[in-house]
């Protein structure tokens, strides 16, 4: 298995290091001199050279090596990834005053302003995002969450500085659950309602729940689990979800899919995602916790039930080969009539849709420069701004 391992890494650096500029400056030029609809050139100027590079190198161990995302040598490559980056954000970290505290139990790690220590990060009148990473449920850890955790306390606690608001601070637990074929989705679930739980324990009352990718799944989840199943619980305030993996198996393309931009420009795969939805689904037994599974397919009193109190917003591209379901899903939710007090409370529900960009751009693109960096920063103040107005309301 080392010899593998060590050949994929090989692989990949040999994919990053040469064919991979090759292909994007190519591809730049082609759109540049014959892209006759315009759709290229627009793709290059919200995304840019390096964007599009580092979404070539994601692709490629799935896509061209054909790593399946469960299996140990995709898993090892990613951590090591993960460690990569880490290491350079100790090295030069761009988000001063934050610390990363990992917790002596098992659910998960903090994510803290410096200043707060946990005597006050528990206090009754303080806010927490517990957050779920993302990985198709088989793949992938809360570490890789920690460069885009660390931005998210910036904004937040910068815009409670701007409007003289210092009572106001944000922490993130970052949270740690079983990942799939070893552990079912009904596992995963449980492990992240008993993270809820250790918040509610450590005496949090504001709490917001957040995720990327599959961890926006679990999110939906989570919350229509508490109102439906647990309403006597303190409920979370508000929710975010960054490209949720509402329709796990594509079950709506893109509109033009094919001749679109997520078919090869998306680091997420048509065939990747359904096969991984395929890995979690053998995991479930039950009809009840398969339809857990894709909240898209989700009736409407369920749909009501995963909107917390003061809002929820939904950010993906116009990149992610999700987005067709994504769309349907938001006007799904806008147009839901039952319970009749959602058909008025369309401001509960924000979409920020950012044009041309992959799917969990707002990671992908955090530690680059350039155009694609500034997109993925707009989109965490944009979150930042949204967390904090539901903070205060």
């Amino acid at each position: 298995m080392t010899f593998w391992k060590i050949s994929a890494v090989f692989a990949t650096l040999l994919y990053a290091g040469f064919a991979a500029p090759f292909e994007t400056i190519y591809s730049y030029l082609r759109a540049r001199f014959r892209d006759e609809d315009g759709a290229k050139r627009a793709y290059f100027s919200h995304v840019g050279l390096v964007g599009d590079l580092i979404a070539r190198v994601v692709r490629f161990p799935v896509t061209s090596l054909r790593l399946p995302s469960d299996g140990p040598v995709l898993r090892s490559l990613l951590r090591a990834t993960t460690r990569a980056q880490l290491l350079l954000l100790n090295l030069f970290d761009p988000v001063p005053g934050v610390v990363v505290r990992p917790e002596t139990e098992k659910f998960g790690t903090w994510v803290t302003p410096q200043t707060s220590s946990f005597a006050t990060a528990t206090a009754a009148t303080s806010h927490v995002m517990l957050y779920f990473h993302g990985g198709g449920f088989v793949n992938n850890s809360p570490d890789a969450c920690v460069p885009l955790a660390k931005q998210l306390i910036r904004a937040f606690n910068a815009k409670a500085k701007i409007t003289n608001r210092s009572d106001i601070s944000l922490s993130i637990f970052l949270s740690q659950y079983p990942l799939c074929p070893e552990s079912s989705f009904s596992n995963i679930l449980d492990d992240c309602f008993e993270a809820y739980k250790f918040l509610l324990h450590r005496g949090y009352k504001n709490i917001m729940v957040a995720g990327d990718s599959a961890g926006g799944n679990i999110a939906l989840n989570l919350i229509s689990i508490l109102k439906s199943e647990y309403p006597d619980l303190i409920q979370p305030i508000s929710a975010v979800l960054f490209c949720p993996w509402v329709d796990p198996f594509v079950s709506i393309l893109p509109k033009n899919f094919p001749r679109e931009i997520s078919r090869n420009n998306d680091v997420l795969s048509l065939e990747n995602s359904r096969y991984m939805a395929s890995k979690v689904a053998s995991t479930i037994s039950s009809e009840i916790v398969r339809y857990k599974l894709s909240p898209i397919d989700w009736e409407n009193s369920k749909l009501a039930s995963s909107i917390p109190e003061k809002g929820i917003l939904i950010v993906y591209g116009g990149g992610d080969i999700l987005r067709g379901g994504l769309d349907f899903f938001v006007d799904k939710i806008l147009h839901t009539t039952s319970p009749p007090s959602l058909s008025d409370s369309s401001h509960l529900i924000i979409k920020k849709r950012y044009p041309y960009v992959c799917h969990d751009f707002q990671i992908v693109y955090l530690l680059l420069f350039g155009v694609a960096q500034h997109t993925a920063l707009k989109a965490i103040r944009d979150a930042a701004e949204f967390m904090f107005n539901t903070a205060q309301a």
